[in-house]
């Protein structure tokens, strides 16, 4: 580039209409030089109240050829999209903006950027690996087709558009799972308050609430949001009838395409969005980056061996990364190997970040467990508790994954962990991760050693509800000639 082009870069409160005509024709030429759907809404940018920079974009000779946003939710995470002009990349014009916009969020107090990131991308990703941002998750962006809708209807279940005084009933079913009330009720008050653009609904079952969800109604769609079910009241059905009920009130209102985003490794969620219709259209990766090194609340629950799915299912639905069960064992073989203590009482383990929300998903925790322990079928200590820092984090978890041996020749293998199988042994090796299938579930166990028994070398095998996997991978390694795994 010669000396004399002019190079500047430029930090927006608010946005003019030229500019976000500027920002629209780099979107349409970016889509399609490199075949993606960028996720930046215009209607958005409009928006934009004005106290605080989100908007960074770069030109040359008076060219738009750079931009990157922020999104305007939220204060302590910020999520971030941006784009290069095709014939100005290699050039560090990312790089100028991504460091502008860093600068900008951490001065804010921001502890975490979220950068979205169409799986497609190439260049995008190839620019991310050199931040340092760590993938944290993915989402499905899937597309109504045909409409396949089964009709049911519970007697008692009904569905209204929300109104000012739901707000502190969706605000509890919205912030079950984060703890964090005081964000969700004030995001939830600035939507009420755009009927024209945002619709919020309540479900409730004989008068309680159930369920709330949302319609975005964009420029060239209709988008559903903000989907949640009760605890304790998911995977009955409420679900599906709440999204059937949902299309018809969408395609009442406008005659737009009605799209949604769903985490990939939300199984249960792709399979229902499939059976009605869905489609998966594209897959966007979410890179997150932080600037202050996390804490984490260790959540520890001693409970009975019959008693581990209830608490595991409990701990899971208020921690982000699933459990890790630490059953009792006893060292042997001058501590090569080790045996599991039979009808001894079992840990459970869990974590939350130390983010503010912590001490509230800490009492509902605690309010689960004394219900659970309530009930006296089987023994469920208290709640305990200790703070790990994120470099042992990490790897904590790990430590109560052992080599397991199930049934006479199944051995389950965490791949941290050395062994050497013996004669006739079929060894899984394993990187669970927290929320993986661990074969320890007394449920599980049963399951393998029955996978163990049953399995004939050319036999047919399917895993209905497969979950992990583990059951559909034991019966592949024990010499099933084909497997077929489904779930919803």
């Amino acid at each position: 580039m010669p000396d004399t082009t002019r190079q500047v870069l430029v930090k927006k409160y608010t946005l003019t209409e030229a500019e976000i005509t500027e920002i629209s024709q780099l979107i349409d030429i970016c889509n399609t030089h490199d075949g993606l759907r960028m996720r930046i809404g215009l209607e958005m940018l409009r928006e934009r109240r004005g106290g605080e920079v989100n908007d960074f974009l770069y030109y040359v000779d008076g060219q738009l050829v750079g931009y990157l946003e922020a999104d305007s939710w939220g204060k302590k995470e910020k999520e971030l999209t941006g784009m290069v002009h095709p014939d100005f990349r290699r050039q560090g014009i990312f790089t100028a903006l991504f460091t502008a916009a860093s600068e900008e969020l951490q001065q804010r107090g921001a502890q975490k950027m979220i950068f979205v990131c169409e799986l497609k991308s190439e260049s995008g990703r190839a620019f991310l690996a050199t931040t340092g941002a760590k993938l944290a998750y993915a989402e499905h962006e899937m597309w109504l087709g045909t409409f396949h809708e089964r009709g049911r209807r519970t007697e008692g279940l009904s569905m209204r558009q929300a109104n000012a005084g739901d707000i502190e009933a969706i605000v509890s079913l919205l912030a079950t799972d984060n703890g964090n009330f005081d964000s969700v009720r004030e995001w939830v008050t600035e939507l009420m308050g755009k009927p024209d653009k945002y619709r919020l609904f309540l479900a409730t079952l004989h008068g309680q609430p159930l369920g709330t969800v949302r319609l975005d109604f964009m420029e060239e769609m209709t988008g559903i949001y903000a989907f949640e079910v009760r605890l304790g009241y998911r995977g009955l059905g409420y679900g599906r009838e709440m999204l059937e009920q949902l299309i018809h009130i969408a395609r009442a209102e406008r005659q737009k395409p009605i799209m949604l985003d769903v985490e990939t490794d939300n199984t249960n969620a792709v399979g229902l969005y499939l059976s009605c219709g869905f489609e998966i259209k594209t897959t966007y990766d979410y890179y997150e980056r932080r600037w202050l090194k996390m804490r984490w609340l260790e959540l520890t629950v001693e409970t009975h061996p019959e008693a581990i799915e209830s608490v595991s299912e409990l701990l899971s639905s208020y921690t982000p990364g699933g459990v890790a069960i630490e059953e009792p064992i006893e060292l042997i073989d001058e501590g090569q190997e080790y045996r599991v203590l039979a009808g001894h009482p079992v840990k459970v383990h869990a974590y939350l970040p130390v983010d503010g929300t912590e001490e509230a998903l800490r009492q509902r925790v605690a309010e689960g467990l004394w219900h659970l322990a309530s009930l006296g079928s089987h023994f469920v200590g208290d709640l305990q508790t200790r703070i790990v820092n994120e470099e042992d984090w990490a790897n904590a978890w790990k430590d109560y994954y052992h080599v397991t041996h199930i049934g006479k020749r199944l051995v389950i293998r965490p791949s941290w962990r050395e062994y050497t199988p013996q004669q006739d042994e079929v060894t899984l090796e394993l990187d669970p991760g927290m929320a993986f299938g661990t074969g320890l579930h007394p449920t599980t166990r049963m399951c393998l050693e029955q996978v163990e028994q049953r399995t004939r070398p050319g036999m047919r095998v399917l895993d209905v509800g497969t979950g992990s996997g583990i059951l559909a991978l034991a019966a592949a390694k024990l010499g099933a000639a084909s497997v077929y795994c489904i779930d919803n």
